[in-house]
């Protein structure tokens, strides 16, 4: 059974400590609320850029930035910007400040605030400072040259716009006209250059404007624009043309070229050097100086342009009222043959086989092989000399050259005996008894009696003087191999 006492005594303790919990209860909470103080600020000239769920922001160097706090309680609001400077305390919400520098790395900003009960709290946030959109035009050539400071150009020349140069993180290029007190896009580009030719003739003020990643764009400036004169195009028969070599070089060079053409053309007549013509000796003709030109000279340009083409044999001989002519050339024609390619006459002039002809025409060359089908015709005699021709010397033996095959007089009988060669001028020794005696010396007392039936010469090529025998129709010369008549 309950204890009606007991129970109306536990109730009287229950009851004042249970009003005592509800008025706490209701009391605290009350009293915690009244003493909370909350801040925050933030930046009104530009927009805010979460980062990793940090606060953070961009700003511009050398940019007047407002920061504007918020706290209701909030009586005292002291600000630290990070780059150094002394902190700032004042009791109204808003301040400005300028970042001197770019900094890659972010500012920390602090702001304390206090209440009048003495309470503070600090709010912070990251604070990144950069360039401020700058616009820098430069105009080149298509080979990168700088066209400054004139910028003049010909119509219809192709330019670059190069905005490379420009200052901040820029997004976009935009290159247009430069208006009163406005700027005229005319092409926006991602690139920093931009091609462009103009064909009419003209003065064009170009404009550059710039934007960066935060949508900022650049402010108009005098190096945005760039003034450009277009004159008219050049033609080939502009006095300004440049040449490509200097004048005196080019003089020098022409110079070079036109004598280069005379020597060729000299040698090829043969005044200084020229074709050496071979006799049937082998020994060198005699250089002609005085003979003027045969009309039947070949005006070709060939290696054999200016030997004679012969109709006749009669055509060989100079004429009888010449007689500053020398005499023609020695050269026998055996035979002639039809030139295979041009049909033209070749004479032949030696009886070795086989034998290299050149024809005189068309400078096609042909070997002959087998014997020669013709005969020795000499030339008519040439007179003798009116004044008789020195004493000679006795030939003793004729050898032939073991070089140039001339042959040559050996007009002593001393053993060994250095020989040269009259025609090549070489030199050989000669061993050995002389095969041939002179004649027995004559005494005082009586004439000499002839030694044989031989008289002295002169071969009317060379000049070369020598004996033969006084019943001969005919001598080679054994200087240069030439026959001729007696």
């Amino acid at each position: 059974m309950i204890n009606r006492g007991n129970t109306m005594k536990n109730l009287q303790t229950i009851i004042p400590i249970a009003m005592i919990l509800m008025i706490l209860t209701v009391a605290l909470p009350a009293m915690t609320v009244e003493g909370k103080l909350e801040a925050d600020f933030s930046i009104e000239s530009i927009k805010k850029v979460p980062m990793s769920g940090d606060r953070a922001w961009k700003v511009y160097a050398n940019a007047d930035i407002s920061f504007i706090a918020a706290s209701e309680d909030g009586k005292n609001f002291t600000w630290d910007f990070g780059d150094g400077t002394a902190t700032q305390s004042k009791e109204t919400t808003t301040i400005s400040h300028r970042f001197s520098s770019v900094k890659v790395e972010p500012y920390v900003v602090i702001l304390t605030v206090k209440d009048n009960d003495g309470n503070s709290v600090e709010v912070w946030a990251n604070l990144t400072v950069v360039e401020m959109p700058k616009a820098i035009l430069k105009v080149t050539d298509e080979l990168g040259t700088d066209l400054g400071p004139e910028y003049t150009i010909s119509a219809g020349d192709s330019i670059i716009l190069d905005a490379s140069g420009s200052k901040g993180d820029i997004e976009s290029y935009a290159f247009g006209y430069n208006l009163p007190n406005t700027f005229q896009a005319q092409v926006s580009k991602n690139e920093p250059t931009y091609v462009y030719r103009y064909d009419n003739e003209g003065t064009y003020n170009v404009g550059l404007r710039v934007t960066d990643k935060l949508g900022n764009i650049s402010k108009m400036d005098k190096q945005d624009f760039i003034t450009i004169t277009v004159k008219k195009a050049s033609t080939t028969s502009d006095s300004s043309i440049e040449l490509p070599v200097p004048l005196p070089m080019l003089g020098a060079g022409i110079g070079v070229i036109v004598l280069i053409i005379i020597i060729v053309i000299l040698y090829r007549n043969g005044y200084i050097g020229g074709p050496i013509m071979l006799g049937s000796g082998g020994s060198p003709a005699p250089e002609k100086k005085d003979s003027p030109p045969s009309p039947t000279l070949n005006s070709g340009m060939g290696s054999n342009a200016f030997i004679p083409k012969p109709q006749n044999l009669d055509s060989l001989l100079p004429s009888k009222d010449d007689v500053f002519s020398k005499p023609p050339s020695s050269d026998t024609v055996y035979e002639t043959k039809t030139c295979p390619k041009c049909k033209g006459t070749i004479p032949i002039t030696s009886l070795e086989r086989p034998l290299k002809v050149t024809c005189p025409d068309c400078s096609a060359s042909f070997s002959l092989k087998g014997k020669s089908g013709g005969q020795a015709t000499p030339p008519p005699a040439v007179g003798k000399p009116a004044a008789a021709p020195p004493k000679q010397d006795f030939i003793y033996d004729v050898k032939s050259c073991p070089k140039c095959k001339s042959k040559i007089p050996i007009t002593s009988e001393v053993r060994p005996l250095k020989v040269t060669c009259p025609g090549c001028s070489a030199s050989f020794t000669m061993k050995g008894k002389s095969e041939v005696k002179p004649p027995a010396a004559s005494t005082p007392t009586s004439p000499p009696a002839p030694v044989d039936d031989t008289e002295v010469v002169i071969c009317p090529d060379c000049g070369k003087a020598q004996s033969v025998s006084a019943s001969a129709s005919e001598a080679t010369c054994v200087s240069c191999g030439t026959r001729f008549g007696l």
